[in-house]
């Protein structure tokens, strides 16, 4: 007897359907599909592993303002960006989404399975929202999601850059805002633009990274500060500046007894080198110091980051040797597309032993890879 996605093809055959093509490998830049078939629509991603299942969040971006037909999205959406001087200018609408869509992927991390929108953008009352980061909060085992959002002129912060949090008590969501009368949050009373969340290697304590614009209260910069028991806002204590404002697209890693956060230049959707920030001693606040450009590339390799994700074959056996222990997830921004950008998820090895800090991380960019098998072989 055949098996059962065999027999189905052949039976849907004669009806002229098909099956939708089931993911061997990465393929970075090329068209990434889910389990129904359709593009992949998850932008600025935010993974979460948890009981076997990783989680990836993103934000809904396909038929933005930019090539969607007048009148078939909200006014407010161009307070994804402020309006310029005598009109609202070109970038007018390209911070809009839906909202936070959900995927989840129980094996191979090739292979994703839609599960719909798990956190709606005007639910804070503007449908602008960026990078969304989301963790299990060590002090109350619940998942709490970050992410950028963009308020309305004339709010309470007045088109400002802040954060928006909310929570859920499974990861499959739906996410609620922490504080549906507010629903908008400057960590420090500052402005917060790209960020991300890092849960330290002991499971203990929740941090948030992020780049602050504007001037008051502390000035402009790259900061650092731990959140609260239940991960909705900064602990007591003043955040620490960590680097200059010229930083952002952050994603934080642990390796080696060294902390790593991932930055990339503030070009907006336009693609930079990347910058790599190191601390020594793997104190999640630092100092950090910097450690260049890991990809080696002017633009590196066309991405701007988004996670890093500790790769699931990698472990210290002979026999891994040779793998990428960590994955490099990036967006290459193609904002006046129907799909407004595509993935890249690339192999990053770690060298700990007597490297040079500069040295110390790489990443390459394959046409095509596996994470279980070898891609510079005697690095790990």
């Amino acid at each position: 007897m055949l098996p059962l996605l065999p027999l189905l093809s052949l039976l849907l055959a004669p009806l002229g359907l098909s099956q939708p093509e089931r993911h061997d490998g990465f393929r970075p830049g090329e068209d990434w599909t889910d389990t129904d078939g359709n593009t992949i629509d998850a932008h600025g991603a935010g993974i979460l592993s948890h009981e076997g299942v990783t989680y990836w969040y993103g934000t809904q971006r396909q038929g933005h303002p930019n090539v969607a037909k007048p009148g078939t999205y909200p006014k407010y959406s161009a307070y994804c960006y402020p309006p310029a001087p005598g009109g609202l200018g070109a970038r007018a609408g390209d911070g809009f989404t839906n909202g936070v869509n959900l995927y989840t992927s129980a094996g191979d991390l090739y292979n994703w399975k839609r599960q719909g929108l798990v956190f709606a953008a005007n639910k804070t009352g503007a449908h602008c929202l960026e990078r969304p980061k989301v963790i299990r909060c060590p002090g109350t085992g619940k998942f709490v999601l970050w992410a950028k959002g963009f308020t309305p002129v004339k709010s309470e912060f007045n088109g400002s850059k802040v954060a928006v949090v909310a929570t859920a008590d499974t990861p499959l969501g739906p996410f609620e805002l922490a504080d549906a009368a507010e629903p908008f949050y400057a960590p420090g009373h500052g402005q917060m633009a790209d960020a991300t969340l890092h849960v330290d290697s002991k499971g203990e304590s929740a941090w948030l990274y992020w780049r602050s614009p504007n001037v008051p209260p502390f000035g402009p910069g790259f900061y650092v500060a731990r959140l609260s028991d239940d991960c909705t806002r900064l602990a007591d204590g003043t955040p620490r500046l960590i680097a200059s404002v010229k930083h952002e697209a952050p994603a934080v890693f642990e390796a080696g007894g060294r902390t790593y956060i991932w930055t990339s230049s503030t070009t907006g959707f336009a693609a930079n080198p990347a910058h790599l920030l190191v601390s020594k001693t793997g104190a999640l606040e630092g100092p950090f110091t910097e450690a260049g450009n890991p990809t080696h590339n002017t633009s590196s390799f066309d991405s701007q980051s988004t996670f890093v994700l500790a790769n699931p074959a990698w472990n210290t056996s002979a026999s891994a040797r040779g793998l990428a222990r960590f994955i490099y997830l990036a967006d290459r921004w193609e904002t006046k597309t129907q799909v407004f950008g595509r993935y890249l998820w690339l192999p990053m090895t770690v060298d700990t032993a007597g490297a040079s800090i500069n040295d110390s991380i790489a990443v390459t960019n394959p046409t095509s890879w596996r994470h279980d098998q070898p891609v510079v072989p005697g690095v790990h």
